[in-house]
């Protein structure tokens, strides 16, 4: 098999700039972009892509994912080749992560944030993906193991008290390893001041802000760096599931029939059981209202990414972080900033800087897409080839 791979005269979107590179080629070498130009010569060995047809984008980003075992091949077909798993076994998923690491192009490359930090008791009760903190000295030891098996992150959940998330964020910073949180018992505005990396599902805010305040609340987070993950389709799905929340939903044939079988039985299952219909209404309103401010916050200079929190009921790997992609635009954001979202900006909150972005000496991960969604965000369903770490992962044909 040839080691390297030329993508010829192709529209290139390098993951940050507005302005495209045209009839441009990319050499992947091994597993890096060894060089972008024009007219890059192929030695004879070289296996040679025509991209003339392509806008080449980067390997998309999931930045809120729940990983399982049989998503890899659905995160390769739409673009994905980068995930955040935020709520796992941390030996199950730390072991995965080095697998991959270590060479296996299967698996999606995973930044590991371990399990869920909450409070007592659990939301999700005490399963391997959640830790019951109830003291100081329990966050202690359980924050120090989790940083000494190698967790590139870690997670706070909801009912963590505000005194037990300060002390995991401060381990967490004297270890130099961000901090995302799904907040419910603190406020976002208090857990900014504490220094998190990353607000998820834009939790810890009570919609709609009042108008005299939304300078304060965006100014407050601008201060702090803090990323918001707003996870749009997750909460439009528990919103709008009497309508969406059947046989016909979009590649739910995806989806292993276990899965399927449990997301059908929305009305009956614990998940969702006893909400009652006078809810969603104001389910409903309140995305309108976080879709207002994450625009708000955006055009405030905020820093948007893009998370799909797969596999939450309907939530499909790859093609739920499309949908998620597509709706920004929709609030208000442009292809391009929306795309960035899940490129360059994901690498920037992952702390990772040889992903996300088209540029030399970064890992060779690309999505080749007929057309052009820079300018129509639709066309990013026009997947034709994915090449993670310079080897093709999916192919249409």
């Amino acid at each position: 098999m040839s080691k390297s791979l030329i993508v010829k005269n192709s529209t290139i979107f390098n993951g940050v700039n507005s302005s495209l590179l045209k009839n441009t080629d990319i050499l992947l070498e091994k597993n890096k972009i060894q060089k972008i130009g024009k007219n890059i010569v192929s030695d004879g060995t070289t296996k040679v892509i025509d991209g003339s047809k392509f806008t080449v984008i980067p390997g998309l980003i999931d930045c809120h994912t729940h990983f399982g075992s049989w998503m890899p091949p659905l995160f390769f077909q739409f673009g994905v080749t980068t995930i955040r798993d935020v709520g796992s076994d941390p030996d199950w998923i730390i072991a995965l992560r080095e697998k991959e690491k270590n060479g296996d192009n299967s698996l999606p490359r995973i930044v590991c944030y371990g399990p869920l930090l909450d409070g007592v008791p659990a939301f999700w009760g005490t399963s391997k993906g959640s830790i019951e903190l109830d003291s100081l000295a329990a966050t202690r030891k359980v924050t120090a193991s989790l940083i000494k098996k190698g967790v590139d992150g870690l997670k706070t959940y909801m009912g963590l008290s505000k005194e037990l998330m300060e002390e995991v964020v401060k381990i967490a910073h004297k270890a130099n390893i961000p901090v995302a949180s799904d907040l419910w018992s603190v406020s976002a505005w208090d857990a900014a001041e504490m220094g998190i990396s990353s607000i998820e599902h834009a939790n810890g805010i009570l919609f709609p802000i009042p108008p005299e305040k939304l300078s304060w609340c965006i100014n407050l987070l601008l201060k702090h760096n803090v990323y918001i993950d707003p996870t749009f389709m997750v909460n439009e799905i528990g919103a709008y599931i009497e309508t969406v929340g059947n046989e016909k939903y979009p590649n739910l044939n995806l989806v292993p029939e276990k899965d399927k079988r449990w997301w059908l039985n929305w009305r009956t299952e614990t998940w969702h059981k006893g909400i009652k219909k006078s809810r969603y209404k104001k389910m409903q309103k309140n995305e309108l209202d976080r879709a207002k401010f994450v625009v708000a916050f955006h055009k405030a200079g905020g820093k948007i990414v893009a998370g799909s929190d797969t596999p939450n009921p309907f939530i499909i790997p790859g093609f739920s972080l499309h949908q998620e992609i597509k709706k920004m635009v929709e609030i208000g954001l442009t292809p391009i900033e929306a795309l960035r979202a899940a490129t360059s900006t994901a690498a920037q909150l992952l702390r990772r800087k040889d992903i996300g972005v088209i540029k030399e000496g970064n890992l060779a991960d690309l999505v080749l897409i007929e057309g052009y969604p820079t300018d129509d965000i639709s066309q990013l369903s026009n997947i034709s080839i994915v090449i993670k770490n310079g080897s093709i992962v999916y192919k249409t044909n």
